[in-house]
């Protein structure tokens, strides 16, 4: 706590993995529209960004091989994006990022 009594900011800790995904899918976007990536890339920060605060209020991300209420999503970039994260104390960790469009179809593919 702060000399406001407010909670300092998590810190927020993306994975190597997460990171390189980024990289590779903004590499690929900025071939065909350099400007369309840096907005793409600067919004995803700026949601990163907002899991400094209150992360715990973002939903659950449940599955049944994973331990409940361990990890959390956050749909990022206007739903381009979808990041998988944790807290671990004052530490958010996000574990993966991924284009949410191809995860949504290998979600759907893998329940029919």
């Amino acid at each position: 706590m702060n000399s406001e009594g407010e909670r300092e900011p998590y810190e927020v800790l993306v994975s190597p993995r997460a990171c390189e995904f980024v990289a590779e899918f903004m590499q690929n976007m900025a071939k065909t529209d350099k400007t369309g990536a840096e907005s793409l890339l600067s919004r995803l920060c700026s949601d990163l960004r907002s899991l400094e605060k209150l992360p715990n209020h973002k939903p659950f991300y449940e599955r049944p091989y994973l331990p409940y209420g361990k990890y959390h999503y956050i749909l990022s970039s206007g739903g381009r994006f979808v990041a998988i994260f944790q807290i671990d104390g004052a530490k958010v960790l996000v574990d993966e990022i991924a284009d949410s469009k191809k995860y949504i179809d290998t979600i759907e593919s893998s329940l029919f």
